[in-house]
């Protein structure tokens, strides 16, 4: 059975609200075919503002190239608990072996509670069976290239990839899941850091939206850089030396600045040490907050894709702050927190230790930053 999905914008109690709703997927032929888009610093979709409540949901960058926590619980499980937390949006980190090779099999012991996976179902297969689920709850995906030979690179390429093979991968990707109704995105880059500089990052952004073309009709999601006048920003974290001039900025160039959104990293001591604990609003601002007074880039969307830890003492304090100055901008259209399960070291997840409890701790932040996120009704 075709499934279907309804956008509506509720505030407060889960309820439909009459008149909202908006027809997802193709099967809307009196609206245009391209639902997602961003202007005044917000995501909308169908013409609608989306308040976003997302959570990175990893694994298919792992050897795994499925989803973890499958051993332990059916995915029916775990999108119920999500959906308990009221996330609206998943954002799914991939390797480029995956990305390149969708017919890669999943690992049957990472998936041992999906008896579909002993039929040695392809990554292919398993993903348009997890995305049709995403679209039967109203569940929006974000997809990024995550990591490179099992590693979060430099550079959108590397010595034994090249970036053209890099830009392949994402046209093969989008061949297969770019139209797909429950996709809202790609991130281009996960990450870029070290010697790769802004412009040689949207110079590569460029070739990869040229490349996908028409096979593909959602946001595209732009990491910072680590190039800065500032102490230590975050990898991925900094848009300080982003062009004032279209002419010289490819992205802009394209004319798509209605399907751009910038996608900062903000990390705080869990991950970063104990000697970033005095960055403030003032910092949040110079690395992308000032954004929003950009010449041209200034109506896009900001949306934090990674921000997480333990949320504990120093880490919680830090996020108060970078909560405080992201309201005190009105930057509040939504992020990605890092991440579900608990099989990142330096963050923890929001499921407990045992894959089963939630962190309240984690929980109750999550729902102070983004009270009201929007409701996708099924049909």
């Amino acid at each position: 059975m075709r499934l279907l999905a309804t956008f509506l914008l509720a505030l407060g109690a889960n309820v439909p609200l009459e008149g909202h709703c908006s027809l997802r997927g193709g099967g809307a032929k009196h609206l245009r075919r391209h639902f997602w888009s961003t202007r005044e610093n917000k995501l909308f979709y169908s013409d609608q503002v989306f308040q976003l409540k997302g959570i990175n949901w990893n694994g298919f960058e792992s050897d795994c190239n499925v989803v973890h926590g499958l051993w332990l619980s059916p995915l029916e499980h775990y999108l119920d608990v999500l959906q308990a937390q009221q996330f609206n949006a998943l954002r799914i980190p991939l390797s480029f072996e995956i990305m390149e090779n969708l017919d890669r099999v999943v690992k049957k012991e990472c998936a041992t509670t999906e008896p579909e996976i002993f039929a040695e179902m392809t990554v292919r297969q398993y993903l348009g069976v997890f995305l049709d689920h995403l679209n039967a709850r109203g569940v929006s995906a974000l997809f990024d290239l995550h990591t490179i030979d099992g590693q979060i690179t430099e550079f959108p390429w590397t010595d034994n990839v090249s970036e053209d093979r890099v830009v392949a991968a994402w046209v093969n990707f989008a061949e297969a899941f770019g139209k797909h109704p429950a996709v809202m995105g790609f991130e281009i880059k996960n990450e870029p850091h070290g010697s790769c500089s802004t412009d040689t990052f949207h110079q590569h952004c460029a070739k990869v939206i040229l490349a996908i073309g028409d096979k593909f009709e959602g946001l595209y999601f732009v990491d910072g850089t680590t190039q800065s006048l500032l102490d230590k920003p975050p990898w991925g974290g900094t848009f300080e030396m982003i062009s004032r001039d279209c002419e010289q900025d490819p992205l802009c160039k394209l004319g798509m600045l209605d399907r751009i959104v910038f996608s900062p990293h903000v990390y705080g001591p869990d991950v970063r040490g104990d000697d970033v604990q005095w960055e403030d609003g003032e910092i949040f601002e110079k690395r992308f907050g000032f954004m929003k007074d950009h010449p041209f880039f200034n109506h896009n969307a900001i949306v934090v894709t990674e921000f997480g830890g333990h949320m504990l003492e120093e880490d919680g304090r830090y996020f108060e702050k970078w909560n405080a100055y992201m309201e005190s901008v009105n930057l509040t259209t939504g992020a990605f927190f890092w991440t579900f399960p608990p099989s990142s070291a330096d963050t923890g997840g929001m499921l407990g230790d045992d894959w089963t409890s939630i962190d309240a701790d984690k929980s109750q932040f999550l729902t102070f930053i983004q009270p009201n996120p929007s409701i996708l009704c099924s049909h």
